[in-house]
């Protein structure tokens, strides 16, 4: 019954999405959660430890902005190709507050710039399905992948992903691949010129191996997961309700969420097998689980099962926060 009170693009919708956001965001400047940020570019890093100094929300403000920029952009997205069905506010508020299970890592913000060009990548790639992708879209990608490692070293990784969902939406095509790779490599080559000519290129590559650490697996499993478990339960149900629908959709459509299926599984496993990917990366696939997720919610039948489901995943949320305040006051 409460996923009814979403359906829609009223104002009163609207107003409902940002007064929930809000809420739950709302504790983040009362209680210490954000830590020193890392980039690829040591300047960036320099940037903000100067900039947080000078102000101590100033990184959480770059975040709610990056964060609000995404939601814009993935229901402008949704609304273009048409990936929901019922129009609605929803898939802002589920991307919105599952970044807030990320609040606490040291590389937020490069991954959530990373992520935003990311999005990109995945309009213009929808934008060209059914089509023979153009070889200025497939460079375009490239670029954009490119600019996103000087943020996070470690966004080459969708290159090959890039490669993988291209062959989804427009089948496959040996001349796209290789130009996206082409625009990746001449935004590095054209960095590099400008290190070179400007910078100091030996102290750049230096200080990004330097970057690429390998991950600490933990041994033991903490009782702080027990709010992302519990918010996950919402995912999950997602996940495998709008894959066991995925047959009677449009093709167009089944093809678009293929794309997220695939992201998803992606990451989960570079996650798992790569030394030096952490949890963090995780992050890219919010925005797959963001619209499947949201599928999910608007499109089932139940009246009472995607309800309870949404108040699960907001008492993870409100678990996450008693976690951090108790942490807080001792």
């Amino acid at each position: 019954m409460i996923i009814r009170l979403f359906k829609g693009v009223l104002p009163s919708n609207l107003l409902l999405t940002i007064f929930i956001a809000i809420i739950c965001w709302a504790p983040v400047f009362f209680v210490e959660t954000t830590v020193a940020q890392e980039f690829t570019l040591q300047s960036l890093t320099d940037a903000f430890a100067w900039l947080n100094a000078k102000w101590e929300y100033s990184t959480i403000v770059v975040i709610l902005v990056l964060i609000v920029v995404q939601a814009m952009y993935i229901i402008q997205v949704n609304h273009k190709h048409i990936l929901i069905e019922k129009r609605s506010y929803l898939p802002a508020l589920i991307s919105t507050l599952l970044y807030l299970f990320f609040i606490k890592s040291p590389v937020i913000v490069a991954l959530l710039l990373s992520n935003l060009l990311w999005l990109i990548c995945i309009d213009i790639l929808f934008s060209n399905s059914n089509y023979v992708i153009g070889i200025k879209a497939m460079f375009k990608i490239g670029l954009l992948i490119a600019l996103g490692t000087l943020f996070h070293w470690f966004a080459v990784i969708l290159i090959p992903l890039v490669w993988i969902l291209s062959f989804v939406t427009n089948g496959l095509n040996i001349r796209g691949l290789l130009i996206s790779l082409v625009g990746f490599i001449t935004f590095w080559i054209l960095f590099g010129y400008g290190l070179f000519l400007f910078g100091d290129i030996e102290l750049f590559f230096n200080g990004l191996l330097g970057k690429m650490k390998i991950r600490e697996i933990p041994l033991s499993v903490s009782m702080e997961y027990l709010p992302h478990l519990v918010a996950s339960i919402l995912t999950v149900m997602g996940f495998f309700a709008t894959l066991f629908t995925l047959r009677s959709r449009k093709i167009i459509a089944r093809k678009f969420f293929t794309t997220f299926f695939i992201t998803i599984i992606y990451f989960i496993i570079i996650v798992i097998a790569s030394i030096h990917a952490s949890t963090d990366f995780l992050i890219f696939i919010i925005i797959p689980l963001t619209y499947i997720t949201s599928e999910y919610l608007l499109q089932s039948r139940s009246k009472w099962i995607p309800s309870i489901a949404f108040l699960t995943f907001i008492a993870g949320i409100a678990l996450f926060w008693a976690n951090e305040i108790t942490g807080f006051l001792q």
